[in-house]
């Protein structure tokens, strides 16, 4: 998937895809992780912070102004993933 293919991709997902679920978990996970766990220093909570980055976007009604701008799809979690961490205290 590339950065052109991301809008679309997340759209099949959020209409049950799981085959595009999938990809956007490969594509974005790792970097989610990376922001998540310097945010939260452990582990566990990064995980859940990217699970939970991940059940929002598919869950949210539309494409926010960021997805639908943003050069590359990361971008577009990592302000969710951010917000996580900071409600977690």
């Amino acid at each position: 998937m590339d950065a052109a293919e991301a809008p679309a991709v997340l759209t099949c997902a959020r209409q049950g895809d799981r085959e595009a679920f999938r990809a956007l978990v490969e594509r974005h996970s790792r970097s989610l992780f990376r922001v998540a766990f310097r945010m939260t220093g452990n582990e566990q909570d990064a995980e859940d912070v990217v699970q939970e980055s991940f059940l929002r976007a598919i869950a949210s009604s539309g494409a926010s102004r960021r997805e639908r701008t943003s050069a590359h799809g990361s971008t577009a979690s990592s302000p969710t993933a951010q917000s996580i961490c900071f409600a977690r205290g």
